[in-house]
């Protein structure tokens, strides 16, 4: 094997002996160390605090400081000088800081969240905050590593609860990422934790925000949905109205209203329904995310009750959203046929309903699937059934027979 020598950890930690010893050769690197060309410096900085018990090279990293420069290093280097036994020297510095040099506002926050955790820590940062030092998303730092969680629950949610006054994307997200690891932690602390946790369950661009985001979300959501299915539910609906994309039926919210409806079922159906009863774009977005899948969840007399009390438009939601299969015919389509057949709105939705859908390879593979099924339909014992069946039989061959003939053209 090679030997490469030291790690570099190592390695910086020796030259900042070196450093240490001959300060000249320090005091022209200064600039560039504190530069953010300066990588892995840690190491440096930190070994630099240990043996710097006089103090001497605060004032050079400080002045860099108040121009946002070398931030890493200076808390590197008063890491070293606390873990040497000058930990309240630290915080005395700090706290110091907090209350008369703006200016150092974003060096105590590098310093602090890189420290060891304390609740005086938390004070410190959420006092920046309040004074408006610090922006609240400069807190969402907060989300990496495990600082945050050394908290008491107190200092935890106030310092949530400041980073949340930014309600933007990136802000957004790193409250939920706060939340999620605490709750992981702490699953006791999530009484105590519910007031922020419901106003991020609330939030738009939580719902449908990026795929970290959107999953911060549901994990969040989770731990609140036996308390309040129906709430949650109506969150999701709510955030439909707010955005134009197609929400897919695989999405971390539809995953959730699927929960929420499997626990508390009519109630949720209720507030699903009042949706797609307005026939506008939202309801089309929610159709479309229900299709197949949703109305399986829920009593069949429940659903038949409430299309039989929404006429006309109640049976052709269901039917717009029924799956369709099985030998015989399944249980929601066949009831609306056998009630609503001589309704010509009905049947032909569950027909368009049955011939929609994606596919891959030939679409005449696809429908002579589609003319496969459709078969064991049509000898029904229920007229409206057998009926329908052999209309949908009739319209699928000749769907098949025109779109054989242009592949076979194509193929030429």
């Amino acid at each position: 094997e090679v030997d490469h020598g030291p790690p570099p950890e190592e390695r910086a930690a020796k030259l900042a002996d070196e450093a240490y010893r001959e300060p000249d050769l320090l005091v022209p690197e200064l600039d560039w160390l504190t530069s953010r060309e300066a990588e892995n410096i840690w190491p440096f900085a930190h070994r630099l605090g240990v043996l710097d018990e006089e103090h001497k090279w605060l004032e050079e990293l400080v002045k860099r400081a108040r121009k946002e420069k070398g931030l890493l290093f200076l808390a590197g280097y008063l890491l070293g000088r606390a873990e040497t036994g000058e930990q309240e020297w630290r915080d005395k510095l700090l706290d110091e800081w907090t209350q008369n040099e703006e200016d150092l506002s974003k060096a105590v926050l590098e310093a602090t969240w890189r420290g060891d955790p304390s609740d005086s820590g938390a004070k410190r940062l959420a006092i920046l905050v309040d004074k408006g030092w610090l922006e609240p998303q400069a807190l969402s730092i907060l989300m990496w590593g495990k600082w945050i969680l050394g908290l008491g629950i107190r200092a935890f949610s106030e310092l949530a609860e400041r980073l949340m006054r930014d309600e933007g994307d990136l802000t957004t997200e790193a409250a939920m990422a706060i939340l999620v690891q605490r709750l992981e932690v702490f699953p006791n602390e999530k009484d105590h934790l519910s007031n922020l946790s419901w106003s991020l369950i609330e939030r738009e661009n939580a719902i449908f925000g990026s795929t970290m985001g959107t999953y911060y979300w549901k994990e969040i959501a989770c731990n609140y949905l036996q308390d309040d299915p129906v709430r949650i539910s109506k969150i999701i609906l709510t955030g439909f109205e707010k955005i134009e994309s197609v929400i897919l039926s695989d999405s971390e919210c539809m995953e959730i209203l699927r929960e929420a409806t499997k626990i508390d079922p009519e109630p949720v159906w209720n507030e699903v329904s009042g949706v797609l009863l307005r026939k506008d774009n939202t309801s089309l977005r929610l159709k479309l995310a229900l299709d197949k899948w949703y109305v399986t969840l829920i009593d069949l007399n429940f659903l038949l009750n409430w299309a039989r009390k929404n006429e006309p438009w109640g049976p052709k939601i269901l039917a717009s959203l029924s799956p369709l299969g099985g030998e015989p015919l399944d249980e929601l389509p066949r009831e609306l046929l056998i009630r609503y057949g001589d309704d010509k709105v009905v049947p032909y939705e569950l027909m368009d309903n049955f011939q929609s859908g994606t596919f891959s390879g030939p679409m005449s593979s696809w429908l002579r699937g589609k003319i496969d099924v459709a078969k064991k339909w049509i000898d029904d014992e229920e007229p409206a059934v057998s009926k329908w069946a052999k209309e949908l039989l009739e319209s699928l061959k000749k769907q098949h027979e025109k779109i054989g003939l242009q592949e076979e053209e194509e193929r030429w």
